[in-house]
């Protein structure tokens, strides 16, 4: 009984992570298309046919897991607790956007940014600008946005997380073949 209990937890927990992958994908899709919109730039978010920009979501699974196994449980006073948060929100999310960039570089040989011009830039993929963005963006989710946005993310059933899954996969599929 109980181990039937322990997986049946797992794939609930399972499940929360791959809903707040997902719904991050599609939000990061739809602020960047709004911002390609507002500067007039013909350019799709991302490389999938669907509306997924998945650095968003493996951003926000970063998030998660510093959350739940560095924030929750530093105890020191709330000054030093933000500055730590700043500076592993910087650090993960500046890595993912490093690692997804050359990714796409080396897979699909595809820029989908490019930070050359910027002032403080560290290659084509890495800027400080943004760097210190992602930092702030961070510390805003830990602190205020995953308890915003779970009261969606956890009323999502079953049965749509995966078809949701699924249909990532054919898209994924088909950008492998296809790109």
């Amino acid at each position: 009984y109980s181990v039937f209990w322990h997986i049946t937890l797992m794939v609930i927990k399972m499940l929360y992570y791959i809903n707040c992958f997902f719904f991050y994908s599609l939000m990061g899709f739809i602020m960047e298309s709004d911002i390609f919109k507002i500067q007039q730039v013909n350019v799709h978010s991302g490389i999938y046919y669907g509306p997924v920009t998945t650095v968003y979501g493996f951003g926000i699974i970063a998030l998660l897991l510093i959350k739940k196994y560095i924030f929750e449980k530093l105890k020191c006073n709330k000054l030093f607790k933000l500055l730590i948060t700043f500076i592993l929100c910087i650090t993960s999310l500046t890595l993912i956007e490093f690692i997804g960039g050359n990714t796409l570089k080396i897979l699909f040989n595809i820029d989908m940014w490019n930070y050359t011009k910027k002032q403080f830039n560290f290659g084509k993929y890495i800027c400080l600008e943004l760097s210190l963005a992602w930092g702030v963006m961070g510390c805003f989710f830990i602190y205020y946005g995953i308890n915003f946005f779970n009261r969606f993310i956890k009323v999502i059933p079953k049965w749509f997380t995966y078809l949701i899954t699924i249909i990532h996969l054919i898209d994924t599929t088909l950008v492998l073949i296809t790109k």
